[in-house]
């Protein structure tokens, strides 16, 4: 059932070097405003944006994907996957599906600042981005539900 999550995570691990490399010349400066900026967004996500749970169309599927185990890895996708897992670790309820999504949509944020630091090497642009991606109308609804795809 997890295959896909094992191999994603043994890749990871080997690649670890690799990816951690570019990281490196960042400096001191810009990990500081990098972390003020993903504690800002995660504080106001958990604390502040109410949980829309259900206002859209398709996340009684993907809750139910993600209720109950078919056994086949193709039919789920990765975010049922995480929910599956969560509610595994946590327990069957609606916040612990939107909270995993917060946490997703922190890890995105950096995401973009590895992206677009690897693509225009200019720790201003790739700063700015993830401040106008969490602070965008559609980025907060959808990170204080469960729906995943904006």
């Amino acid at each position: 059932m997890y295959l896909i999550f094992i191999i994603f995570v043994i890749l990871l691990v080997f690649n670890l070097k690799f990816i951690a490399k570019p990281l490196k010349k960042i400096d001191k400066k810009t990990w500081l405003t990098l972390s003020l900026i993903l504690v800002f967004f995660f504080v106001l996500y958990w604390f502040f944006i109410p949980n829309l749970h259900r206002v859209y169309g398709d996340e009684p599927a993907i809750l139910a994907g993600a209720t109950y185990d078919s056994g086949n890895v193709i039919e789920s996708s990765s975010i049922e996957s995480l929910y599956r897992l969560t509610f595994q670790i946590f327990g069957f309820d609606n916040v612990n599906a939107i909270k995993l999504n917060v946490v997703v949509s922190i890890l995105n944020l950096f995401l973009l600042f590895y992206l677009l630091y690897l693509l225009f090497e200019n720790k201003y642009i790739s700063l700015l981005a993830p401040v106008f991606l969490g602070v965008s109308h559609q980025y907060i609804a959808h990170s204080a539900s469960s729906y995943t795809h904006p």
